[in-house]
């Protein structure tokens, strides 16, 4: 294998030899359904050439079904601990011609390489661990829904900052959610120069900010992060899910990948909500925008009370209705229940926050629990 490197001669190139080079040291691995990660000691390379730099370590798929291959894995890397989420995996193995939802034997390795290793090819200028990560029966998948649907617990992390979307001067906090390790603020609308950090019990004696001598991110990279530390101040306009590390000191910020509700529900629909929603100060005299894909119609986040009555209308009066179909007389929450012309209405049965989603074509309609933040 060759790499290109300085040298005194215009004509000669520096030959890679990775039997001077001292391989890095798988020292254990955790395979969990998050990640799999893997502490390690360093690489070294004693080449004669380019030995100020320090090498870089990532995590390598080398072998899929016995078949050898040599894929980087985009990887985290903090304090010898290297680690790849089961998306990056999973896509990776995907890419290799292997389907979703299939099983394989795969064995990872970690890699100590001379390249930038966004620029790695795979094929010059490495040493991997001779100690593999051998994970027998590994699942191919992606996430489905909602990706955090195992942080099930309301965190005593918040967010705090200048966040507008959220109406938030450092007056208050962006409710985080905690899987025991990690925290996350879901799909936060954020803009440029806004400024954030993380805080514990809402108040100010726990707080994170910058590491000292980190002074930004870079997107979906971990970095350091300080106790009191400086003001993370947001690079671009986006929306963002932002996961906190406190017992490592680290977080990461990336693009949210919190699937956004209703995303293909574009056009305002001929159908409203009216009823007696006292939230919306309507009594039978108004309705509540519905917002169509073409086929189904939905009223988001309607604050509604035990005993209110609702029906669905078409085009802000009466000759279009429907209301509970004959023999129908309750929902249940979530399940898709018979309407009928004219029918009966739709008496709520607790206090909440609904989505109200109706199939005129089917003649049915569902209410859920709103999935609108």
């Amino acid at each position: 294998m060759l790499i290109a490197a300085a040298s005194c001669d215009k004509d000669e190139k520096a030959t890679f030899d990775a039997s001077a080079a001292t391989a890095p040291t798988l020292v254990s691995y955790n395979v969990t359904g998050d990640a799999v990660s893997a502490n390690y000691t360093a690489g070294a390379f004693n080449m004669g050439f380019n030995e100020k730099l320090s090498p870089n370590h990532t995590l390598a798929l080398i072998s899929v079904e016995g078949t050898p291959v040599s894929t980087v894995l985009s990887s985290s890397d903090k304090d010898g601990v290297l680690s790849v989420t089961v998306e990056t995996l999973s896509k990776a193995l995907i890419a290799l011609g292997y389907e979703e939802n299939t099983r394989v034997s795969i064995e990872i390795a970690v890699r100590s390489t001379m390249q930038d290793i966004s620029k790695d090819n795979g094929v010059n200028g490495y040493v991997d661990s001779e100690s593999r990560i051998s994970i027998a029966d590994y699942e191919i998948v992606l996430p489905a829904g909602d990706p955090y649907q195992s942080y099930t617990e309301t965190s005593a992390w918040g967010l705090t900052g200048s966040i507008s979307s959220q109406s938030i001067s450092w007056d208050g906090d962006v409710v985080m959610y905690t899987n025991g390790t990690l925290h996350v603020a879901k799909a936060v609308k954020l803009k440029a120069g806004e400024e954030v950090k993380f805080r514990r019990d809402g108040g100010w004696d726990v707080n994170f900010g910058y590491a000292s001598g980190v002074s930004s991110y870079e997107l979906g990279v971990e970095f350091s992060l300080g106790s009191g530390g400086d003001n993370i101040k947001i690079a671009e306009d986006g929306v963002y899910d932002l996961i906190l590390n406190p017992d490592a000191g680290t977080a990461r910020i990336i693009a949210s990948v919190v699937p956004v509700p209703y995303a293909d529900y574009t056009e305002t629909s001929a159908w409203g909500l009216i009823g007696t929603i006292s939230s919306q100060s309507i009594s039978w005299d108004g309705d509540v925008v519905m917002y169509t894909n073409g086929t189904l119609h939905v009223a988001k986040a309607v604050e509604l009370k035990a005993g209110e009555e609702v029906k669905f209308r078409r085009d802000g009066g009466w000759d279009v209705n429907f209301g509970y179909a004959s023999g129908v007389s309750s929902y249940e929450l979530g399940v898709e229940f018979s309407l009928g012309s004219g029918g009966d209405n739709i008496k709520i049965a607790e206090d909440g926050v609904y989505d109200l989603i109706l199939n005129p074509d089917a003649g049915t309609a569902k209410i859920i629990n709103t999935i609108v933040s």
